[in-house]
């Protein structure tokens, strides 16, 4: 199956789209004329659109964003008058951050790409588009379906909905997801594509809680994932509990509950939080005949119960060690963010929009000039 984009650019994209592996995609360019006549250029026939943040097309001389137009794709889509598809925003970097401040709009699109690094990707940055889109287009109909089937009155539960979503029996929902999730989720409010999608995504997928990611589920394992036998062990070992729901094909996530369940029976009745890396390690190696290798504590930390990746630099972090920050963007049913004190020294945390709290600002403070003065 070929999945077809429509590009919304005054410029010409080839070159750039060049750096996007397009197999099993195509492209037709849309370049802008009026706000109206765009707007009908974007029909069912099209999977995914790709916007420029930025468009030269003019409405009386008077330019237009990029954004105005998703905005009307968005109402169209929610009334039933054109079919749900994800919406990708790429523009230069200062357009970029003009969007960014513009948080009115962050709901409207999928993902936010920079046109300078898409010219400068390497093959696994323009396989890694490709997948984007391919995991949106796919990810968009199977929620429109669950959504039109549950909003149909075939006698579909809540619980069924959650389900579906996540790739888990109805039965299964109370011990899986939290209550504050399960009640977004079925709050009808938000039954519409783009909008349980963006939840999905961007409240869930990106953020360790319920789910967590590779780096974490290593971090939790005590294992360094540079070592040859890490796939083994997750290929054929961590399988069980792996999430198998909407966009499960681009991001690899597993139960975090269930990670505890299958590590205490299977692997040893003590918690994995209470021993270090290279016990961890050890007992599974021994377990599994393999020979992994335990994580190391990152530079300038010493302790090693890791349970966290550092927030900003993505290491295995102890949270006796690390530092926890905040973030505007963090939700209830989401792990605490922590940092390396090396990403907090180089203020990288504020790069990223997080603040130390106000305790572990004072144990940093504390922590240097102890390293300072020796």
């Amino acid at each position: 199956m070929t999945f077809k984009i429509a590009v919304v650019d005054d410029e010409d994209v080839s070159n750039l789209l060049n750096n996007i592996n397009l197999c099993g995609l195509s492209y037709t360019h849309i370049k802008p004329k009026s706000f109206q006549e765009d707007i009908e250029n974007i029909t069912d026939d099209y999977d995914l659109v790709l916007m420029d943040q930025k468009l030269a097309g003019n409405i009386d001389k008077v330019p237009y964003m990029g954004t105005t137009l998703i905005q009307e794709l968005r109402t169209r889509m929610a009334e039933n008058k054109l079919i749900p598809k994800p919406v990708i925003l790429w523009s230069i970097a200062g357009n970029i951050t003009s969007y960014q401040n513009e948080k009115s709009s962050h709901n409207l699109v999928d993902a936010v790409w920079n046109k300078e690094w898409l010219h400068h990707s390497n093959s696994g940055g323009r396989d890694e588009c490709s997948k984007k889109i391919k995991t949106l287009v796919s990810g968009y109909k199977i929620i429109t379906s669950i959504l039109r089937e549950y909003k149909s009155g075939n006698d579909m539960t809540a619980s069924q909905l959650a389900a579906q979503i996540f790739g888990i029996k109805p039965e299964m929902i109370g011990g899986y997801i939290p209550e504050a999730v399960l009640g977004h989720l079925v709050n009808k409010n938000h039954h519409i594509t783009h909008t349980l999608s963006n939840f999905l995504i961007n409240a869930v997928l990106r953020f360790n809680g319920f789910l967590i990611d590779e780096l974490t589920l290593a971090s939790r394992l005590g294992v360094d994932v540079s070592c040859d036998e890490w796939e083994a062990l997750k290929q054929n070992y961590l399988s069980d509990f792996k999430y198998d729901g909407v966009y499960s094909d681009f991001y690899s996530r597993w139960w975090a509950s269930e990670f505890e369940v299958w590590w205490l029976d299977k692997i040893s009745s003590e918690h994995p939080a209470n021993l270090e890396a290279k016990d961890r390690v050890e007992l599974l190696n021994q377990k599994f005949n393999l020979s992994l290798i335990a994580a190391k504590p990152a530079n300038n930390h010493i302790e090693s119960r890791f349970w966290h990746c550092c927030v900003i630099d993505r290491v295995p972090i102890d949270e006796l060690d690390s530092y926890k920050v905040t973030s505007s963007e963090r939700r209830e049913w989401q792990d605490h963010f922590y940092a390396s004190f090396d990403a907090i020294n180089e203020k990288k945390h504020k790069e990223h929009g997080y603040e130390l709290t106000q305790r572990d600002k004072e144990r940093f403070l504390r922590t240097r000039r102890e390293r300072t003065h020796g």
